[in-house]
């Protein structure tokens, strides 16, 4: 069938002219997939490649994806992170403290929700690079996912996201930095966007003691108040918010601060 036209196709299988356009690719790309993956056979679901191209670009242009698809995103990362044996617990308290920051202040970076799904993965992997080593480990972390795969993030995604874990430390984007200036304009105002919720999360969770995980976010006077429901010391926390909102506040126009409710 490789040999006939769309026409021939139609007229021969009696099938409709989109499914006949598409039918030839999808046969090469079943025949690849069965040539990689040495499977004895392969399950066809009865609905055509057009219609996932179609459903694909319907969900990019209202912003709108697939959950279940997202799941195998960020399960993908929580894999890769284990893989370079990342405090998971952390990763995952950080990118969730990342997500509702992002939540809360919606009205004002105005970002869709894939760019969401892009901070809750660089908050699951902002710290692989202590797998090489502790020192410098921030521009480990953008070498690795950057030459890594995660399942269902194109080749730029990922290249945002491993900008976005490697500032969740030390120094901030600059005009020297290669693989920052590599994207779009558009795209590192993203990255300064995010870049700026997850380094906030990170110093939430210094001290590692699951502290902050009950916290409430509230904006007054021109401030992000974090509300902490506990009697704990967190000076450590509270020193790293002051080392590392300065992009936060730069982006935002709040200043940060905590308050311990003790009742």
């Amino acid at each position: 069938c490789c040999r006939h036209s769309p026409d021939q196709l139609t007229k021969t299988y009696g099938l409709s002219f989109v499914d006949a356009e598409t039918l030839i690719p999808a046969l090469l790309i079943y025949q690849i997939l069965l040539r990689a993956t040495r499977a004895k056979q392969l399950i066809v679901p009865k609905v055509a490649m057009i219609d996932g191209l179609l459903q694909e670009q319907l969900s990019e242009m209202m912003g709108v994806y697939d959950t279940s698809a997202n799941r195998q995103i960020t399960q993908s990362a929580v894999n890769l992170a284990k893989k370079y044996r990342v405090d998971v617990a952390h990763a995952k308290r950080v990118s969730q403290l990342a997500l509702r920051l992002f939540d809360r202040l919606q009205q004002m970076h105005r970002l869709e929700g894939r760019y969401r799904l892009l901070l809750e993965v660089a908050g699951l992997l902002h710290e692989i690079g202590t797998y090489v080593s502790s020192r410098r480990h921030h521009k480990h972390t953008l070498y690795l996912i950057q030459h890594s795969e995660v399942f269902g993030l194109t080749q730029e995604e990922l290249l945002m996201v491993a900008n976005i874990a490697r500032y969740h430390r030390r120094a901030r984007p600059k005009p020297s930095h290669v693989e920052y200036m590599a994207l779009s304009r558009n795209m590192r105002m993203v990255v300064n966007k995010l870049t700026a919720l997850l380094r906030v999360a990170d110093a939430l969770d210094m001290g590692r003691t699951q502290q902050i995980d009950t916290c409430q976010f509230d904006i007054l006077d021109e401030s992000l108040v974090i509300h902490v429901p506990t009697r704990a010391d967190l000076a450590l926390e509270k020193k790293a918010l002051k080392n590392k909102s300065d992009i936060f506040q730069d982006i935002y126009g709040l200043d940060i601060r905590i308050e311990q409710d003790l009742q």
